[in-house]
């Protein structure tokens, strides 16, 4: 299954962004959650997402993202990993204008700040990924991978017809000139002893107007074989297998 993930397009046209730091502040944003903006992988997973397999070199791309502005860096206790927050870049305020969207909360980081577990809970409550394409601002952002697939369209349940229902569409066909004369109730009452099944293989009906047409069509070619000598009981039981074939769509 297609990841998203969310950013701001200064992510990728930031001129001060070397390719490596670049590719760990898209994993940091690949992490973000829906209402907040901390991230804690470990420098594992980051490795692992951004390809590149130094652990120390990662520690340094961080901090060079803090003091870019990109993220602030909190300690998680005396022996944990880090977490970040990430942040827009002050230095790139000033290349907005009143078009544009509003980008992350900036903040300046020129000194790193410190805070342990506890007081991040509060701060935090998901670092699923984010799946919306607007930021904390309610403006657009950048949307980096395939968008979801849209629901699949839900066919409309078969509902069988009352016998009402059939005469009603019995005597609208008449109004068109149709001249049917089979008998709704044997139609109905066919059909509701097997089911509502219909062909050789029995498959659920889909269609009672349609199987209703079928069974005119059948039931005029029972009158022209009628003209040959074969015994009612004969001509009942072929009628019944050429609608059974007739219907096996």
């Amino acid at each position: 299954m297609s990841k998203l993930l969310v950013a701001p397009l200064e992510a990728l046209t930031d001129k001060r962004l070397t390719e490596s730091e670049r590719k760990v502040l898209l994993v940091l944003f690949s992490y973000r959650g829906k209402v907040s903006d901390t991230v804690w992988p470990g420098r594992e997973k980051i490795a692992e997402r951004s390809n590149i397999k130094d652990l120390a070199r990662i520690g340094k791309i961080t901090t060079k993202l803090a003091e870019l502005g990109w993220l602030v860096k909190y300690k998680k206790g005396f022996s944990g990993h880090n977490i970040y927050r990430l942040t827009f870049p002050t230095a790139l305020e000033a290349e907005y204008t009143s078009n544009d969207y509003l980008p992350l909360e900036a903040e300046s980081t020129s000194s790193l700040e410190v805070k342990t577990t506890s007081s991040m809970e509060a701060e935090s409550t998901s670092c699923n990924k984010q799946t919306s394409i607007t930021n904390q601002n309610n403006k657009p952002v950048l949307l980096v991978g395939k968008p979801p697939k849209p629901p699949a369209k839900q066919k409309p349940k078969f509902q069988k017809p009352t016998i009402d229902q059939v005469v009603d569409y019995k005597n609208e066909l008449n109004a068109q000139g149709k001249n049917y004369l089979s008998d709704p109730v044997a139609f109905f009452d066919y059909h509701e002893s097997s089911g509502w099944v219909v062909g050789k293989s029995l498959k659920p009906m889909k269609d009672w107007k349609g199987a209703f047409r079928t069974w005119e069509r059948i039931g005029r070619k029972l009158e022209k074989v009628n003209a040959d000598k074969q015994s009612s009981s004969s001509n009942y039981a072929a009628s019944l297998y050429d609608y059974a074939k007739a219907t096996d769509f």
